[in-house]
């Protein structure tokens, strides 16, 4: 997570979230710089390598580079001061993805990762002080996010089956993730957007300057449309397994 303030400040999760399971790469924490990664300091998050834990994601408050959440497979933590005290804001939970509602920073949507229990949403109106069940997806294992500041209500959800692995549905919600509308139903017709490895790669990501396009993928990237059952490839020319992805917000590249 880089300051959008200060780019000289950033925040990094260390392990392997998405392969901690396959080959041990547990965190050992957080490093921050502040000089553009020239100099690292661990923070005292109190997770240790010895705990077989990881950490899924970072979430940087875009207007305060002191306010940092990590969702982690234990629990969600915040730091209000730059990484010198953390405090556990909701734990007993593994959670796999977390974002702001844009342009609304006290509004926070956060996800589960269980094969028994099903996917969790959990939403906090108040920065993260509490929280409360939005959504649960039963026949799920994990779900990824997508949010886009040009419908600030709309919220975008891709699961993953637990019993496959693979592709689980595409779900909708303009009410703040208050009620649903299901894009894409879990079906072997789709997939190919997942490939029976969403418990380790996964993206969705909507397009910077556009309310309905989005990528998504698992193994493979695609450019897809709301509403819309055509998805075109576009990762023929980069290395397999999605794990991540991000748009520049600038010019949408």
């Amino acid at each position: 997570a880089i300051s959008s303030q200060n780019p000289e400040i950033i925040y990094v999760a260390t392990g392997d979230a998405d392969g901690s399971s396959f080959f041990g790469c547990y965190s050992l924490g957080i490093i921050k710089s502040t000089d553009k990664g020239q100099t690292w300091e661990i923070l005292p998050t109190g997770i240790e390598y010895s705990q077989g834990s990881f950490i899924s994601k970072l979430l940087l408050h875009p207007e305060n580079d002191s306010i940092l959440y990590a969702a982690t497979s234990n629990a969600i933590i915040k730091t209000s001061n730059g990484g010198k005290h953390w405090d556990v804001l909701i734990d007993r939970f593994n959670f796999r993805d977390i974002c702001f509602k844009p342009n609304d920073y006290n509004v926070i949507y956060a996800t589960t990762y269980s094969i028994n229990d099903g996917a969790f949403l959990f939403k906090s109106e108040d920065g993260g002080n509490s929280w409360f069940i939005a959504n649960r997806w039963k026949d799920a294992s994990r779900v990824k996010l997508a949010t886009t500041p040009l419908e600030s209500l709309r919220l975008l959800a891709l699961c993953v089956n637990k019993y496959t692995s693979s592709f689980g549905g595409l779900y909708l919600s303009d009410s703040e993730g208050y009620f649903w509308e299901t894009l894409l139903e879990d079906t072997a017709q789709y997939s190919f957007l997942v490939q029976a490895q969403g418990f380790f790669n996964l993206v969705l990501e909507f397009f910077p300057q556009s309310r309905d396009e989005f990528f998504i993928g698992g193994v493979w990237l695609y450019r897809g449309k709301l509403r819309s059952n055509k998805f075109i490839e576009i990762s023929k020319e980069t290395h397999v397994d999605m794990h991540d992805i991000k748009c520049n917000p600038h010019d949408g590249k």
